[in-house]
This record gives C-alpha cells, structure tokens and sequence, in this order.
C-alpha cells in the first residue's frame, strides 16, 4: 500500500524507504475514513504465522537470574620483606545498596521514606526517568509483566483458561500489533523518556526475578518500548470498550422495541430523527453476544480520575484527585518523586509507563481523567462467503491472520483474525470461540483507535515540566494526540484554575451513533476533529465527574450528576482545608439515586414499609443506611428483570443502567411498569430476609456492598497472607455505580473503587497522598499493606517537593 494509502487507513506499515521520518510524530490525518491501526486491513489477502513465544509459562529459560554482586574485595598484600608500616587499602564496597542500571548515564540517589515511597535525585532528567523504571519495577515488576500480558493478549499463559477468551479479543483488537508499529514511529523526547523508562525496567528485571514469577514458574521477559505503548492503548482499548457494546446493544433494542423504547433506555443521547429504515431488519437479526462478556476477569487499570481544583488553604489552589483501580494489591497506581536540575514531578503513576496521571511540580498541580467519548463506529459488513466483503467501489479482500493463545495448564487455543478495511470482525472472533449461532446476522466489525499509533507521552512529559496553567494548556494539545481522550483539571502557584479536553473525535455521520453499513457513506470517517477546549477557564474545575453539559462530544457519561454534586459541595467555599478536600472525594449524597427513590416510593404506595424508608432517605450511602441497601439490591438486582424480560429483551434484561436511566426523572404511570415495581420488590423483600435472617434491621449498606482486596495470586501457596482486609467503598450509589462491578451474585462485590488519592496545593511545596494497599508488589515485601489503614481513615502521607527526604538511601550507578 501507498504512502498515502497507509496514512489514509492508518493500518499497514509503509516501507522503510518511505518511513525515514518514522521517528517523528505525525501530524493529525484529514479524510480519514477511520482510525484503525497497523494490524489492519490490507488490499490483498494474507496469512501471518503468529509470532514466536518471547517465553511465557513452560518455556526453557536457562538458570536462575544471578543476583546482583558488589564489586569484589581487594586482594591482600603481599608480605614485605621490609619492616615498614602497612597501609590498609580502603574499601571498594559501599555502605549502601547500590545496583549497576546501564541506561544511566551517571549516579542516582534514591532514598526510600518510611512508606517505601522512592524519591529520586539524579544530574539529569533522562536518568531521573531510567531510575523511574528501575524502582517502579523493583516494587512491582510483576504487576508490570501482568499490565503488559493483559495489554497484549498473553494473559493466559501464566493466569490459565479463564483469562484465554480476554487474550483472544486483545489479539483481535491488535493492540500488541499497533503498539509495536507506534514504537518505531514516536520520536523525540518521548522516544528517549520511554526507551529511559524501559531500561531502568530492565536493570531492576535483571536483578532479580518477582517472587510471583518465580511461584508460577517463569522468567518476566526484557521490557521495551513497544510494551509501555501497549499499555497506554489498552487504555484507550478499555475507554472505547465502554462505547461499542451499547452501540450493538442499542441497535437490537431500537429493533425490537422501537425508537421511543431506545431513546429513554440508553446513554447514547439518541437523536429525536433517529427513523426506522432498512438497517432495522439487520438491526434485528444482529448476534449481540459481541456486546457481552468482553471485560477481563478482573481490571488492572487505573483511568478515570475523579479530580477537582478549587482554592486552597495557602490562597492558592488545591488539586484533590481520586483514582479508580482494581481493589486488589499492588493497587493500580504507584508513588513516586523525581528530582533533577530544574526538573520536579511528584504523584501516582500508571504502572508500566512513566505517565503522572495526577501529581504536581514545583509550579503546577493536575488531576487527569480519562474520557469516555464516541469514537468508536459499529459496522456491518456484507460477505460474499468466498472471502470478498463489500466496499465503496465493490468487492474487496479480507484480510486475514493467524494467531496462537497459549494457556497454562490448558488447550492452547488457534484462532483467525478476519478484518475489512473497517476493522476486525468480532462476530467472527465471536463464532469461533462460542461456536456457530443459531440467529444468523450480519457480520459486525469494531473500528476504534483514531490515534493508535501515535503516544500521548510526550503530553505527560510537558505537563510535567509546565510552569503555569499556560504551559499546562499547550501540554494538553499534546495529550490530545495519543490515543486516549482526557479531562484534565490544573491549578498553579499564582491561583490560577482551569480544565481542558484533549483528544480527538470523528467527523461523520449522525447514523452513527447506531450500527452503520460498511459500504455505505454513513460509514466514513471525514476527518478527525480535536475535542482540545477550555471546559471551565475559572473557578472550580471538576474532571471525571460526569458529563460536561457544554461538550456534546462526550456522550457516555456513567455518573451525570458527580460534576454537579461536586460543584455544589465546593461552591461558594473560599477556602477548602486539605482534609476537607479528602472527604469531598468520598461524597455520599447522590441526587440521580434519590430522584429515582422518590419514583418507586411514589409508584409502591404509602402502605409499604420500603415505600415509607425510600421516601424518607436523604440520598446518602452511609455504611448504616438501610434504604441504601433497599435501593441497591431492588434496582440493581431485580429491577432490570421485571422491566426489561429477559424473554423479550435478552441480555438487556441484565442492564441495570438502563433500567435506571429509564425510569429516573418521570413518573411511572403504565400500570405495567408499576406492576414490574411491585414485583421487583418482593423478590428483593424475599433475598434480603434470607440474607439477613428476616430482620429488616440488618440491611445496611456496609453488609449488601463489601470489598474484597486480595493479590491476584492469594489462593496460590505460598501467598496466602496476601489478602487485605475488607472494608465499605466509600462514595455515593453513583459512584460506586459508575464503576464496573461483579454481579454473579449478592451480596455485590465492587470489583472497581479508589486505589489512591492525592491532595496537594501548589503554592506551597507539600504533596499528599496515599495508596489504597502499599508501594511494594510483593506480599513478602515490608511496604505491600503499610498503606492500607491510613487510606481506610482517610488519612495521607505527605512531603514536599524540592526538599531532603529522610529514608533508606539507595544508589543507582550506570
């Protein structure tokens, strides 16, 4: 393919002739039909082998990793023959640990504080992020080989069977393939921070092994380049999976139960024009077993902020951010400081990757969220069945390749990728792992990625050097050239407040919002238009919280009302104490629940004792609220069933958002649906008496609501002591709603809730934060839970920027 081809498509790789200027980040692409990336399609047919194992679980991996050795001790003297004094040599060992990194170019002190925190001290930047690599891999190299295997689709060969369906659809999406393929494009100073990264990874890696690895009996692989990329598109990967099942979802609903049905049960914000026409019989016969079970078995990442700026104690103003993560230890953000000659950054990183996702410098503090927008398209292709789908000018090709998934102690499992110049077909991934349906439909693929190849860390590294909220401005332009969509939130030293959005979305069809047809022009992808604006010049700027009233673009907000809870809570506040800012993240009050209380108060009648307790909650999930707990189990256990019949509906049945959306705000007056009420209502009567013994007394919400923080390997031997101990999420309904949960059964596990938080006022040097488990990975390790009780009192550990820390004194040496 062209040049031109290549950049028109983003999928194939120009030749090494044509890419010399591989190294520098492309500029933003004009008529681009779609963002798919460099395993995509391509004009003529071709079968790839898969590539060979980088190792993995029952590979040969040679001898035991050699631990590191300090230089050896000088020989003694020989005896002298004259009777003189001897003159002892002087030592060559320190007195301290020091470890050989060789993407060093000179010395590097780390001192480790009382919480394991590494503060870095290095001549110049480019070691200062090499150290970062090295001690984010020292505390947590396994986590980072997970990251990387969840990222690429190698899950399985150390987890097993359970993980084998998530790795299929990674190597689907081809994140693996286009990170490689970005890897040789980025440039510049991200190029060097990342390869610095890297190597610092590297240097820890051949140190010694993680004792998880070792348990599982398996060497981690080199870390590169390509591997930190991979994870930053597996976050994209994670955001746009958000989009696209609602996108299928949608479209059978509209299908089966008309446009007024689909438009006050979803969150797409459907448009009033939206009219039935031929897609509907496609629409209808459409296999949605695409839309359901594509979330891993449990989540990894840390993406979605919930950050706010707003005056501080010093007259400045306060940064006050909350990360979402997995609940499990290693939590999915880590802690770390840097220092070098006119360089300073502190704060939570993504692991496996030297991205600040919220922290400050010695000017600037930010709060980064990543953004769900619709930047995602649903397409059905046309077969011919002898291998040709349909294009704009006829028939074309499919493309496709092989792939292997290797799984531990299971059956390997072969699979072909299928892909049109649209994207990859999943429906086809879908026939092959589930076999053949018996509703036949059409093919379906996913085109996601507008920016796949390209890397928002050179953002992050502006941002991190930034000086004021200007510089912070033109960094988020940066930002919004990588492959995820952002929220960030900035304050500096002068009291300056701002929020921006940077990213980019497509230009096309308003037919897009459903399921589009391939071949035709409600497919295109014109162009890409940035989203980068200024949300709230002044005042409190709140990121994550929701939906931006003022911004369209931003169409799949879980939590619609956090933004203005959030505003409302900090309004009118001249000055928010550090503490205070702390309590503000794990708000109770939640307005959409409580409006929707009020709905299904009213529709059961003033007789009924539940009735009596939702009219009187005041919208607040205290641990030891029981209407709380009434409103949980009724709308997010039973409800979805009664209003949505799985007989008619399908999976939607199991949608508790919809039924939610669907019913907040109106007044219930089909006598059905007041039906539907009333039976939701006595099974949830009926589970929670047998839950509680029958006494009402017991239905709180710390007992229906728990999480259970444990590391991925507690049930292996030899990690038994590695569980955390419960304790209730802190937040509203919504926001514990907002998040991804596991609802095999009650009681509800939050699979998803707060890993970290961090506070911090940029007029001053101090920096506080704190981690929902510890800065170490593994459960041997002194600093694996030192964190957990601090962060279960909502207390926070603090140090400044800029100063000496007191701490176990390492040495990093190239």
């Amino acid at each position: 393919m062209s040049e031109d081809g290549f950049r028109r498509f983003g999928q194939g790789e120009p030749s090494a002739a044509k890419d010399k200027d591989k190294d520098k980040e492309s500029p933003v692409v004009e008529d681009r039909r779609q963002g798919f990336g460099a395993g995509g399609w391509r004009p003529h047919p071709q079968v790839e082998d898969s590539p060979p194992r980088r190792g993995g679980f029952g590979s040969s991996f040679g001898g035991p990793p050699q631990p590191f050795r300090s230089p050896a001790e000088p020989a003694e003297e020989p005896a002298s023959t004259e009777k003189k004094k001897k003159r002892r040599r002087k030592s060559d060992l320190p007195d301290h640990p020091r470890f050989t990194v060789a993407a060093l170019s000179g010395a590097v002190k780390v001192k480790r504080d009382k919480l394991g925190v590494p503060h870095i001290d290095a001549k110049r930047e480019h070691d200062a992020w090499a150290a970062l690599g090295f001690c984010a891999a020292q505390d947590r190299l396994w986590q980072l080989d997970l990251v990387r295997r969840v990222a690429t689709g190698r899950a399985a060969e150390i987890l097993g069977a359970d993980w084998a369906r998530h790795d299929a659809i990674v190597r689907t999406a081809g994140i693996a393939r286009r990170a490689e393929t970005a890897s040789r494009r980025v440039g510049g100073t991200a190029h060097e921070m990342l390869a610095a990264y890297a190597g610092g990874v590297n240097g820890a890696r051949a140190d010694a092994q993680p004792p998880e690895a070792l348990a599982l009996g398996y060497e981690v692989e080199p870390w590169t380049v390509a591997d930190s990329l991979a994870v930053e598109l597996y976050w994209s990967w994670s955001l746009s999976r958000e989009v696209w099942p609602r996108k299928v979802l949608t479209s059978a609903l509209v299908a089966r139960a008309g446009n007024e049905v689909a438009r006050a049960s979803s969150a797409l914000g459907l448009s009033a024009l939206l009219v039935a026409d031929e897609r509907r019989a496609a629409w209808a016969r459409m296999d949605t077993r695409i839309a359901e079970r594509i979330a891993p078995p449990l989540e990894v990442f840390a993406g979605l902020a919930h950050g706010f700026a707003t005056l501080g104690e010093a007259g400045g103003a306060t940064i006050a951010a909350a990360l979402p993560g997995t609940p499990g230890a290693p939590c999915a953000a880590w802690a770390a400081h840097l220092e070098a000659p006119g360089f300073s950054v502190a704060g939570l990183v993504l692991p496996g990757t030297p991205i600040f996702l919220t922290g400050r410098n010695a000017h600037l503090a930010w709060a980064g969220s990543g953004m769900v927008v619709d930047d995602v398209d649903i397409v059905m292709e046309e077969l011919d069945g002898i291998g040709n789908f349909r294009g704009d000018a006829g028939r074309e090709r499919l493309a496709r390749r092989q792939e292997l998934i290797r799984v531990r102690d299971g059956e390997d499992l072969r699979m072909e990728v299928v892909e049109t110049r649209n994207g990859p077909l999943f429906s086809e991934l879908i026939r092959q792992l589930d076999g053949p349906a018996a509703q036949v439909g059409p093919a379906l693929a996913v085109r996601w990625g507008a920016n796949s190849l390209r890397s928002s860390v050179a953002g992050w590294i502006a941002l991190a050097r930034a000086k004021n909220v200007d510089e912070a401005r033109a960094a988020a332009t940066a930002l919004g050239a990588g492959p995820v969509s952002l929220e960030l939130a900035v304050c500096d030293a002068s009291a300056a407040t701002a929020s921006f959005l940077a990213g980019s979305i497509p230009d096309r069809s308003e037919r897009s919002q459903l399921a589009v047809r391939g071949w035709h022009e409600e497919a295109h992808w014109r162009r890409l238009r940035p989203l980068n604006s200024e949300t709230s010049p002044a005042g409190v700027a709140v990121v994550g919280g929701g939906r931006p009233s003022a911004q369209p673009d931003f169409a799949f907000g879980e939590e619609p009302d956090r933004r203005d809870r959030l505003n409302l809570l900090l309004g009118g506040e001249e000055s928010v104490p550090i503490h205070a800012a702390v309590l503000v993240q794990g708000d109770l009050a939640d307005p959409g629940a409580l409006a929707l209380a009020r709905v299904l108060a009213k529709s059961l009648g003033g007789n009924s004792p539940e009735a009596a307790l939702l009219a009187e909650w005041d919208g607040a999930a205290a641990p030891d609220s029981r209407a709380a707990a009434l409103f949980w189990v009724l709308v997010v256990g039973f409800l979805p069933e009664a209003i949505f019949p799985a007989a008619v509906f399908g999976s939607f049945a199991q949608d508790w958002r919809r039924t939610y959306s669907t019913l907040r705000g109106r007044e219930l007056g089909a006598s059905d649906e007041r039906a539907a009420v009333a039976a939701a209502l006595a099974s949830t009567r009926g589970w929670l008496a047998a839950e509680f013994g029958g006494d009402p007394m017991q239905w709180t919400w710390e007992r229906v609501c728990s999480s259970s923080r444990e590391h991925f390997l507690a049930a292996h031997e030899g990690f038994e002591s590695a569980r955390l101990p419960e304790r209730t999420p802190i937040g509203s309904l919504g926001a514990v709603a907002g998040l991804r949960l596991a609802q095999t059964s009650l009681p509800l596990r939050v699979a998803l809730e707060a890993s970290a938080r961090l506070v911090c006022d940029p007029a001053t040097k101090n920096v506080s934060l704190i981690l929902a488990s510890g800065s170490a990975g593994a459960p041997s390790a002194v600093h694996f839970a030192d964190q957990a009780g601090l962060f279960g009192d909502g207390q926070l550990h603090e140090f400044a920027v800029g100063a000496p820390v007191d701490g176990v004194f390492t040495e990093l040496v190239p």
